[in-house]
């Protein structure tokens, strides 16, 4: 235990004594998982950095549906007419058509810039960092399935069984080996138990 208490006061860089340090609070698993919405939602709240890089592939985005709205412009025509020369009327006719290509391949290029720093950041709701909160929450749910008859079944069961041999030896039913294989059995039930807790709170926070 109290090489745990070391290791968790060098992760938190906390220089408080050890005897002085202790933790707190309920170690246990919640029997169900919220919605994949609810953990993006908790992953984008968590990251602000990430809301502010989807938001500016979301501006860059309709920067580039804008850009390729305005391309599609209407053509100007022009008459001149000319009547100074007493001889011969001159008339001219022309044409303008505005062309946006350079705008739309600039609008473009600028999405694809945004979308870089969003893809680094992770998180639950751009691509590979989507598919990591997905991964996480099967992993959690998993784990959750397993925990589920351990609580019910397991636990109990191994609970009962000893108490039973340990009776039996009291009153000479049992051997000493019988007892102790029981005890042994019980408390590696319990600790594959609470590693599994462990093991779902470590994915879960992930």
């Amino acid at each position: 235990m109290r090489t745990a208490k070391i290791q968790l006061l060098q992760l938190l860089n906390d220089r408080t004594p050890i005897d002085q340090f202790d933790v707190s609070g309920p170690y246990d698993y919640a029997d169900s998982l919220i919605t994949m919405d609810e953990f993006q939602n908790m992953a984008l709240n968590a990251r602000p950095d990430l809301r502010e890089a989807l938001q500016n592939v979301e501006l860059a985005r309709l920067n580039h549906k804008l850009a390729v709205s305005n391309g599609s412009t209407d053509p100007t025509f022009g008459v001149d007419l000319s009547t100074g020369n007493p001889i011969y009327t001159t008339i001219g006719i022309n044409v303008s058509i505005p062309l946006r290509i350079f705008d739309r391949i600039r609008a473009k290029r600028q999405e694809r810039r945004s979308i870089l720093p969003a893809r680094t950041a992770g998180g639950c709701s751009s691509g590979p960092g989507l598919q990591r909160c997905r991964l996480g929450v099967r992993d959690a749910g998993g784990v959750l399935s397993i925990l589920r008859p351990y609580k019910t079944e397991y636990l109990k069961l191994a609970s009962d069984t000893r108490d039973k041999v340990q009776f039996a030896y009291q009153n000479g039913g049992a051997s000493l080996i019988d007892y102790l294989d029981a005890e042994q059995t019980y408390r590696a039930t319990r600790l594959a138990y609470l590693n599994l807790i462990g093991s779902y709170l470590t994915r879960l926070h992930r």
